[in-house]
């Protein structure tokens, strides 16, 4: 036995020679993170012997690329002891000492002996099994390109709403880099205002192994302010358990800057088409009223409440009619001015004389779905025109 001295074998070394002789690669950790023992199916496993193995950290036997999420799961393991598994269906993989990745499945077992509490790791090399298990490498490639080329922010947590991991898409969203985000370092990058409803909010939704829905926002390292929209889902175990979160990132800050525009348009035109004297209505293609201004109800004494629903036969000439109609029909917009229209309806009575424009909407399909028409008077206008020509031909 490599451990043992001689005189009495203590119950670690006892227990070091069974594992000696196990089929399977076991690995055993104190709780500071060192190596205390491997057994010959873990130097065949990883490629080093036991003695390069003993007191070092045992980050050296994981992949650069994971060993600071790694780190989180000692902490936590070491703070809540338990028998635990992983790696079947998941994306688990150890570190050979040629710097190649193996997909391995884990158990780990707390062991509280007289001398110290250990942590024993049994592994099983997954390239032995059936071909699915063999191809398991070449998905956990596609899985993690897949993720970097993402166009959103993507993260999983453990069970307790630590981050473990983030994409590269998440890091460019919120300025801070992988090391900064881990555990619950990305809630340093929340905006003040939102810090605190967000914080409780993913910690209450954690607590209760629900699903998490968050718009707010975040301040990049540069200052500039980004809107996220974040969507989590808890990953479960057969039994149920929560074991983690996945999560998706999406910056959203040019879209919130797009509504904000629009409705400040919106707000502009509401503004204008209220307070013009141009007489406005919108129709649909039957001619029926669907909305009208004040200037427009104005000008035939009504409420602008009394126009929706009704027939514009009813408020106008025959004549605006088939101008209505023509636009409608042809599709082609109508412009004139000073048209003259005999409206018994006019304050003056008679005559009166529009500018009128006819614009059509169309739908997706190409088909006229409304009518657009304004009406400026200006009979005033022509009248007095008429008089002065009247006058000069007088005096002439």
């Amino acid at each position: 036995m490599r451990t043992a001295g001689k005189g009495e074998e203590t119950a670690d070394q006892i227990l070091q020679t069974i594992l000696d002789i196990a089929p399977t690669a076991v690995v055993e950790v104190n709780y500071d993170g060192r190596i205390v023992f491997a057994n010959r199916e873990a130097e065949a496993l990883f490629g080093y012997s036991h003695n390069e193995l003993v007191d070092e950290p045992v980050e050296r036997l994981v992949p650069p690329r994971i060993r600071d999420a790694h780190r989180i799961h000692v902490k936590n393991f070491c703070q809540a002891p338990q028998t635990y598994s992983m790696g079947r269906g998941s994306h688990l993989f150890a570190f050979h000492r040629d710097g190649s990745e193996i997909p391995v499945a884990l158990t780990l077992k707390p062991l509280e002996l007289a001398a110290a509490k250990l942590v024993l790791a049994f592994l099983r090399d997954l390239r032995e099994e059936k071909p699915t298990e063999e191809a398991f490498g070449q998905r956990e490639h596609w899985y993690r390109t897949l993720v970097n080329l993402s166009p959103v922010g993507i993260f999983h947590t453990d069970s307790a709403g630590n981050y473990l991991e983030v994409n590269e898409k998440w890091c460019s969203i919120s300025g801070v880099s992988l090391d900064g985000a881990l555990a619950d370092g990305w809630m340093k990058c929340l905006h003040p205002e939102d810090k605190e409803w967000v914080a409780q909010t993913w910690n209450a939704t954690v607590s209760r192994g629900v699903r998490f829905r968050s718009e707010h926002r975040m301040v990049r390292a540069d200052g500039s302010v980004a809107t996220v929209s974040v969507d989590a889902f808890p990953r479960l175990r057969d039994t149920g358990t929560v074991v983690g979160y996945v999560g998706t990132v999406t910056d959203v800050t040019e879209h919130k800057r797009m509504q904000e525009a629009e409705r400040e348009s919106a707000r502009l035109l509401e503004i204008f088409f209220q307070y013009t004297h141009t007489q406005i209505a919108f129709l649909d293609r039957d001619l029926t009223f669907i909305r009208v201004n004040e200037a427009y109800a104005r000008a035939d004494n009504r409420d602008v409440s009394g126009f929706p629903g009704r027939s514009h036969l009813d408020a106008r000439p025959s004549d605006v009619r088939q101008i209505l109609e023509e636009v409608r029909d042809t599709k082609r917009p109508f412009r004139a001015f000073a048209q003259p229209f005999d409206y018994a309806g006019h304050s003056e009575g008679g005559v009166s004389y529009r500018d009128v424009q006819v614009v059509p909407a169309f739908d997706d399909a190409g088909e006229v779905e409304m009518i657009v028409l304004s009406l400026d008077d200006v009979t005033a206008r022509e009248r007095a025109v008429k008089a002065l020509r009247r006058g000069e031909e007088h005096v002439g």
